[in-house]
């Protein structure tokens, strides 16, 4: 995998097994991801802000899947989609996440710590435990895609990055219009309820859920791609019932417009307003 059977088939590599070079290949992995996620642990702890982490797994995903296209050597059509359109996923992700910055995430104000060794242990439990995980499955499908010597684009691949390109449209949009009405003064405290958050409450998790079932379909025809169903199954269940739409709305529960909003709103699915 990832350019092994490359290596392997070269005489450069005879004195190598083959499993041999899938261990040093997954050593180099597991040293990249150390860097990148002790690096990410240093930033919140300086921060004392672990909403951070939302930048730690996109960029991690990043990082890996990068590496592992460039490793293959193969670059074959299916790899060369996945990898771009899983860059530009986490670039746009990485960007915005950036320009709404405030060190205020709601979903994170019962982790907030002030310091010492105790914040330390949670920022390092948080990033190497549930970030490091949400990362590697998040990073599954271009793992396999990327794996070797793909069969060349099918009807199958473009209905998944049809999916792909709908959901990012939908996330980036959502998300744009959110940030522009926050930025506005005269919006504080208010609730948006215009563009797509008309039909859905939750227009950028409902984009990244069909993003990632986009991405499924596309590394499905790749050989084990069956195994990346685990990445959209996942995102599917966190924005859903654990770290998404539940989270968010707890922190609003008190607001009385939300109460309204929520109540004539559909919460994932995009439709049309209540009465």
């Amino acid at each position: 995998m990832f350019g092994i059977k490359l290596l392997y088939a070269t005489k450069k590599f005879v004195g190598f097994t083959r499993k041999g070079l899938m261990t040093m290949f997954f050593m180099q992995v597991a040293a990249l991801l150390a860097v990148y996620l002790s690096a990410m642990v240093l930033l919140i702890y300086m921060k004392k802000d672990i909403s951070i982490a939302n930048f730690a797994w996109g960029g991690g995903v990043l990082v890996l899947t990068l590496y592992t296209f460039f490793s293959s050597g193969t670059y074959d059509q299916r790899e060369v989609l996945v990898t771009s359109l899983i860059t530009l996923w986490a670039v746009r992700m990485i960007v915005h996440l950036y320009c709404r910055y405030t060190g205020k995430d709601p979903r994170f104000t019962t982790w907030r710590t002030e310091g010492g060794s105790k914040a330390l242990a949670v920022h390092i439990f948080y990033i190497f435990g549930p970030q490091l995980l949400l990362l590697l499955i998040m990073s599954v499908p271009s793992i396999i895609v990327n794996s070797g010597v793909q069969p060349n684009l099918e009807l199958l691949d473009f209905i998944g990055l049809g999916l792909w390109v709908i959901g990012f449209c939908c996330e980036a949009l959502g998300d744009y219009q959110l940030y522009m009405f926050t930025k506005n003064p005269s919006n504080s405290h208010k609730i948006m309820r215009y563009g797509l958050w008309r039909y859905t409450r939750h227009p950028n998790y409902f984009g990244e859920v069909v993003m990632w079932w986009g991405m499924f379909l596309i590394a499905y025809s790749a050989p084990g791609g069956i195994f990346a169903l685990i990445s959209p199954v996942t995102i599917t269940i966190l924005l859903l019932f654990v770290t998404g739409i539940p989270l968010v709305e707890r922190a609003l529960e008190n607001n009385p417009e939300f109460q309204e909003y929520k109540r004539k709103t559909s919460a994932f699915f995009p439709w049309f307003p209540g009465k």
